[in-house]
């Protein structure tokens, strides 16, 4: 699966706006995931979060020294995916 698709399914899934999560607790979890070699990087974690985020996907980034993310939205329809 590609990984903006794990990703996003990983944020509809484990967080909400109660529930963040952080990059590295995603880096992570997106790893575990995908099971790769090689680690993904920092800058391979922004290019997917701005990817989706300039879809339109509802991704929220909060404010401060240390950032969590969550997915602030319903379920998918087939025409969001076909932008991933």
């Amino acid at each position: 699966m590609d990984n903006c698709l794990t990703l996003l399914k990983i944020l509809m899934m484990e967080t909400d706006e109660y529930n963040k999560l952080s990059k590295s607790d995603l880096i992570s979890m997106l790893q575990d995931e995908t099971k790769e070699d090689n680690p993904i990087e920092e800058k391979q974690f922004y290019r997917l979060i701005d990817r989706m985020i300039d879809s339109g996907f509802p991704i929220i980034k909060t404010k401060g020294k240390y950032s969590k993310y969550y997915y602030d939205g319903g379920k998918l329809r087939d025409s969001d995916v076909y932008y991933l």
